[in-house]
């Protein structure tokens, strides 16, 4: 019962950031529609929602462990309980999402092709991870399900993973927060290059590049291999978090 009552709370807290998420995410793809239909444009693309939903869930993710931490465990909420609750809402949103993503994708797509089929336009509406895999244009039910089991699989691991950075920054101070913060994209963006360049002779982010593709099935085009480093990776990522949860401090107002 006290499982079922922190599922709750917990989905509760994400609840309207998702309907403000769509709504606004649909209100921009109407906008774009009326004005493509209303110019006559001829072949009408729209891509990029398992993208936004992608980053969404970081974001979210990253701000899960917050000031109702304490208060939870005051209400004699143990931290198993919240870790399970969250673990839950990982695997439950991430999985509407991807399936809510999947109906705009290919309903869209259907609506607006029957809509422009008196005319000499063409719509396509797709998923962004789905066509680095199969041709954006393939809407068969076995693409269709493949890519909402790549998405589900991506928001999955987006969400655990923005969810152990929430609490390692919970557990740092503010000068540890902005050494991450700053340091991790400064080593992406500046280190990794002049390593790569004046010590490694260009093979370093070759090599990177080379293990990205061949664990998540990109130069084969096995989309299976990202499902399952995704979710080896989530599953990764949990059990850190696990541990993090576990001495995790309590940090009282003052």
């Amino acid at each position: 019962m006290r499982l079922k009552n922190t599922f709750l709370y917990h989905l509760s807290e994400i609840k309207k950031p998702i309907f403000i998420f769509y709504g606004i995410l649909f209100a921009f793809y109407l906008l774009d529609i009326v004005l493509s239909i209303v110019y006559y444009k001829v072949n009408m693309q729209i891509t990029g929602i398992d993208f936004a939903t992608a980053i969404f869930l970081f974001i979210v993710g990253c701000t899960s462990v917050h000031e109702g931490f304490p208060m939870m465990l005051q209400h004699s909420v143990s931290r198993k309980t919240m870790f399970k609750s969250r673990i839950a809402v990982a695997f439950t949103v991430p999985l509407i999402m991807a399936v809510i993503n999947a109906l705009f994708i290919y309903g869209v797509s259907s609506l607006l092709n029957v809509l422009l089929s008196a005319s000499n336009s063409s719509a396509s509406v797709f998923s962004v991870f789905q066509s680095i895999y199969f041709q954006a244009q393939d809407n068969s039910m076995v693409v269709i399900l493949w890519s909402v089991l790549l998405m589900f699989c991506i928001n999955l691991f987006v969400y655990i993973f923005g969810t152990l950075l929430s609490l390692v920054f919970y557990r740092v101070n503010n000068f540890v927060k902005v050494l991450i913060a700053a340091g991790i994209p400064a080593l992406l963006i500046f280190v990794l290059p002049i390593v790569d360049t004046f010590f490694m002779d260009g093979q370093l982010v070759s090599y990177i590049l080379r293990f990205i593709s061949t664990i998540f099935g990109l130069s084969t085009q096995e989309i299976w291999k990202g499902c399952v480093s995704l979710f080896a990776g989530s599953v990764l990522a949990g059990l850190v978090s696990w541990l993090a949860m576990r001495r995790i401090p309590i940090k009282s107002k003052s």
